[in-house]
């Protein structure tokens, strides 16, 4: 949702997910803390109902002043493990504000559905853009396929080469390699080892090893 409205983007002033993380855990703690449950729609209602409210409104005057906490720069949250959010970089926080307030104000109202959602759909289809969410999906699908037929004929072009390497090595070794100067050596051994010779007292040639 803070991506599809550019609310995401830390370098430029918006609400990371690190930051959002300790945001929702330190919602749930409070949340668990008034007697709420851990439903994952009761959560998501009630995190927009605390974190969407401006400054100026009263609202943290009344008796719900617990269930809501004023977002502002400058402000610090925490949550078990000592884990902290620092808001004072977040200059689009306000704009984060005003979206959590109105998500709350599309879906419910004092922490009530407005309206039953029809059968077989989920409350999200008021908030998100369905059709952008579908686009991207699809685009990073393609793209991971383009990765995968990439990367499989990197790998078959790299068999080729070294099947073609291996193949031309052993029609011709370089000179000065160490098999042809082992093939040379051993020739040169076989030959010194056996010498022909012809016997002065028959005339005949014989064969023998030094």
């Amino acid at each position: 949702m803070l991506w599809q409205h550019g609310l995401d983007t830390p370098f430029i002033g918006g609400l990371g997910s690190y930051k959002l993380y300790v945001l929702v855990a330190h919602h749930l703690e409070r949340h668990l803390e008034l007697g709420g449950s851990d439903r994952p729609a009761e959560v998501f209602l009630s995190f927009m109902y605390r974190y969407g409210v401006n400054r100026g409104t009263g609202i943290l005057d009344r008796s719900d002043k617990r269930s809501r906490t004023l977002l502002q720069l400058g402000t610090t949250l925490g949550c078990d493990g000592g884990y902290e959010a620092d808001l004072s970089a977040v200059f689009l926080l306000k704009h984060c504000v005003d979206l959590f307030k109105q998500c709350f104000l599309k879906v419910g109202q004092d922490g009530v559905y407005k309206q039953a959602p029809k059968k077989g759909t989920s409350i999200l289809v008021d908030l998100f853009d369905v059709g952008k969410l579908i686009e991207d999906r699809s685009i990073s699908m393609e793209k991971a396929s383009l990765l995968d037929q990439f990367c499989k004929e990197t790998k078959a072009a790299n068999r080729a080469v070294a099947a073609n390497a291996n193949k031309q090595g052993r029609k011709k070794m370089p000179k000065g390699s160490g098999q042809q100067n082992t093939q040379k050596a051993e020739k040169g051994t076989a030959n010194k080892r056996r010498k022909s010779k012809k016997d002065p007292k028959t005339g005949q040639t014989v064969f023998g090893y030094l």
